[in-house]
């Protein structure tokens, strides 16, 4: 295994570790795509005041963007 696939594999057991643990976790997208930032919370720990919130944030953050 390569170094970079030895990295990737760590990298990637360690998110899946996080989620578990209830973390959430940005994954960003490659930049010759959108470019973009995903947020991924584990259900069971995300808050209908959390929820609002990031809708909230996200509105806003896009009409402000234009």
């Amino acid at each position: 295994m390569s170094r970079f696939e030895q990295r990737l594999e760590s990298s990637v057991d360690g998110a899946v570790a996080a989620f578990r643990a209830g973390d959430l976790l940005l994954i960003h997208d490659v930049s010759d795509r959108e470019g973009e930032t995903d947020l991924v919370y584990p259900a069971r720990t995300v808050t209908l005041a959390a929820v609002r919130r990031l809708r909230n944030d996200a509105v806003l953050e896009r009409f402000e963007r234009r």
